[in-house]
């Protein structure tokens, strides 16, 4: 349960990215995972993909990688290796 309460926001955050960038498809979206987050990273892409299902993210390939304690996060603060967060999504235009 603790993923899906994870993959929400993180899906909510990419559909928002994906309508603003009018996308028609999203093919890709690459995810932080921090490394003291405890996430299981199977059960966060299982988590998306249902969330993801009957919206532009549907299929989408999933990409994540580990995030370092200090490591500069998109927004330009530091990460504390708890984090989970959007990195960046791949588009179709419209």
């Amino acid at each position: 349960m603790h993923e899906l309460r994870l993959a929400k926001p993180i899906a909510e955050q990419a559909l928002k990215v994906a309508e603003a960038q009018s996308a028609s498809r999203v093919t890709g979206i690459k995810i932080g995972l921090g490394v003291l987050s405890g996430v299981m990273e199977d059960h966060l892409r299982e988590h998306l993909e249902e969330l993801f299902a009957g919206t532009v993210l549907e299929g989408a390939q999933i990409e994540t990688r580990e995030l370092l304690p200090g490591e500069k996060l998109p927004g330009g603060e530091e990460a504390s290796g708890t984090e989970v967060v959007l990195e960046s999504l791949t588009v179709e235009e419209a």
